[in-house]
């Protein structure tokens, strides 16, 4: 495929994607948090896990959350470069005397 069709195609997915989430984001300005889904596709999932709007937007954004994460695992084993992740470090003792400077209980640390 040439540069100038993949642009074209890239911007097609693009306007498609931004008129979804705009979709969306009309759906839940007018949606209640606690109002129950309108339809749940019992064939492909049983039983509705989901029972309010809440509920289907945390679980959105658990499930992008770990996509990303996969992805990021994924695009770490292609190129090899590893981008540092902030993670609290071990609760400091009494002995140690260390303090943190990011409120939380321990120093925070980059992972190799």
């Amino acid at each position: 495929m040439s540069s100038a069709s993949s642009t074209g195609s890239n911007r097609r997915i693009y306007d498609r994607y931004r008129r979804e989430a705009q979709r969306a984001d009309a759906v839940i300005t007018a949606t209640a948090a606690d109002a129950p889904p309108v339809s749940w596709p019992r064939d492909l999932f049983g039983a509705p896990r989901l029972h309010t709007l809440r509920d289907v937007l945390l679980h959105v954004i658990t499930e992008t959350a770990c996509l990303a994460g996969h992805l990021d695992a994924a695009r770490e084993l292609l190129d090899g470069r590893r981008r540092p992740v902030l993670t609290r470090g071990p609760r400091p003792g009494p002995a140690s005397g260390a303090k943190s400077n990011m409120g939380g209980p321990g120093p925070r640390r980059a992972l190799a």
